[in-house]
């Protein structure tokens, strides 16, 4: 493998557009490359790597900022850096525990909804549906409030 790579074959490397490589480098995931005499960026083998390592981070579900944040981390003693990660892993499980809450509220919701959709339709005729009834009345509720 060659000691530089050009932004093509990283990004073809790692299975994604050039864009995404030079979005990355913006976000500051990857380090600061050189450039060619002929202006074109060039990276270190080891950039394959880092964004396998990106990618991987994003298919567990963390975000960009996180996985920036984990990046940093790698300076530093080894107990450290894992401290560093521990701390962002933490964030991210209370972020993820605070939206399965509301998903949870929201699956209720939902399935009030459709009892109430279910109730009008098993009583016959239905003139308005009652959840976008109730849905209208809230937001009128809401702006003579206001």
């Amino acid at each position: 493998m060659p000691t530089q790579l050009r932004i093509g074959n990283v990004a073809t490397a790692a299975g994604l557009t050039v864009d995404t490589v030079r979005y990355y480098e913006r976000l500051g995931l990857l380090k600061p490359t050189a450039r060619t005499e002929g202006g074109f960026r060039t990276y270190e083998p080891s950039a394959v790597e880092r964004i396998a390592f990106i990618r991987q981070a994003q298919r567990l579900g963390l975000h960009l900022r996180e996985i920036k944040a984990l990046l940093a981390a790698s300076a530093g003693s080894g107990t450290q850096h894992c401290q560093r990660v521990r701390g962002v892993l933490v964030t991210r499980l209370d972020d993820v525990e605070t939206q399965m809450a509301e998903l949870k509220a929201f699956r209720k919701t939902l399935r009030t909804a459709l009892k109430n959709c279910d109730a009008a339709l098993s009583a016959g005729a239905v003139s308005e549906c009652p959840v976008v009834q109730s849905l209208t009345s809230k937001r009128n509720e809401r702006s003579i409030r206001r």
